[in-house]
C-alpha cells in the first residue's frame, strides 16, 4: 500500500538527524531512510550546480528505493535545489528546511533577529526573500559559520575550540541587539547548548524540525499516506566509504546502529 512506504530524508552529513529524530518520534507508524551524503560535504561552500546535482543523485536513489516523500534536511540544499526537484519531480512529495525568519520577526520584542547559516544558505534568493517578505520593520542579521559544520561532523561539537568559533558569530550579534536566533542549518541544532551558554536565556533559539515535521504530517495526511501501521524501522546509508562507520552516527543518534555506503 502507498500510504506504508518509506519516507527518505537526506543531508550533507549528519546534521539532518536532528530533523529524523523529530519525525521518528512525531511519526512512530513511519519507516525512513536516511542518507548523509558526506564525500561531498558541506554543501555550504558548494557550487549551485553541485548540490542540484547530489541533490537529484540521492532523489534517484529514493525513487529507486520507492519512497512517499522526500525531506530536503538542510537548508542549503533547499534552497539551492528544492524548486529544481519539484520542477523535475513533479509526482513526488519534497518538504525542505529554511531560516525560520516569519516566526523570528513574530517573537521579537527588540526588532533585531539573528539567522546562522552556512555560505550557501546566506547568499540564496530564497533566503533573501523571506526576508524581504517577513523582516519589513525589522532589522535582520544574517551571519555565515565558515567551519563550523565540519566542526561539528568531527566530533568536536563539544570542544573549546567550537565553543569559540560559535561566540566569534554570536556576540557582534548580541551587542546589536538580538533577541530571537534561528538556527539556519540542522548541524545547529546538536551545539544548541553550547549557543544557550553564549547567548544566555533572554536570547529566544528557533529550531525549525517540529515545523518540518509538521509540514510533513499535513502533505502525507492531506494525500492519506499517514501510515496506520506501526513500522519505525530506519535505514541508514553514507556515500562516503572512508567514514563508513557506525561511531559517530550513533553519537549522534543516541543508539547503536548501522550505516550502509551507498555509491553514488
Amino acid at each position: 500500500m502507498q500510504k506504508n512506504k518509506r519516507i527518505g530524508v537526506f543531508d550533507s552529513g549528519i546534521g539532518g538527524l536532528s530533523l529524523l529524530k523529530a519525525g521518528y518520534w512525531q511519526l512512530p507508524n513511519e519507516a525512513w531512510l536516511y542518507v548523509a551524503d558526506e564525500a561531498y560535504l558541506p554543501y555550504g561552500d558548494k557550487t549551485t550546480e553541485k548540490v542540484r546535482e547530489r541533490a537529484k543523485m540521492i532523489t534517484e536513489f529514493f525513487i529507486k528505493c520507492d519512497v512517499k516523500a522526500i525531506v530536503i534536511a538542510c537548508n542549503t540544499a533547499t534552497a539551492t535545489a528544492i524548486d529544481f526537484l519539484r520542477e523535475t519531480y513533479r509526482e513526488t512529495i519534497f518538504i525542505g528546511v529554511e531560516p525560520a525568519v516569519k516566526p523570528a520577526a513574530k517573537l521579537t520584542k527588540t526588532k533585531v533577529i539573528g539567522i546562522l547559516a552556512t555560505d550557501a544558505t546566506t547568499e540564496s534568493l530564497r533566503l533573501n526573500k523571506l526576508v524581504q517578505t517577513f523582516g519589513e520593520g525589522i532589522k535582520v542579521l544574517v551571519q555565515p559559520c565558515p567551519g563550523l559544520v565540519e566542526s561539528i561532523e568531527n566530533g568536536n561539537h563539544h570542544e573549546a575550540k567550537t565553543h569559540k568559533l560559535i561566540k566569534m558569530y554570536v556576540e557582534p550579534m548580541l551587542s546589536q541587539g538580538v533577541d530571537v536566533l534561528a538556527l539556519g542549518c540542522t548541524h545547529y541544532s546538536f551545539v544548541k547548548k553550547a549557543i544557550r551558554d553564549i547567548v544566555g536565556d533572554s536570547v529566544t533559539l528557533i529550531d525549525t524540525s517540529k515545523p518540518v515535521i509538521d509540514e510533513l504530517k499535513y502533505r502525507l495526511s492531506r494525500q492519506k499516506l499517514l501510515s496506520n501501521e506501526k513500522n519505525s524501522k530506519i535505514e541508514f546509508w553514507t556515500t562516503n566509504s572512508i567514514k563508513n562507520d557506525s561511531s559517530k552516527f550513533e553519537t549522534f543518534w543516541g543508539n547503536p546502529i548501522k550505516v550502509g555506503y551507498l555509491n553514488i
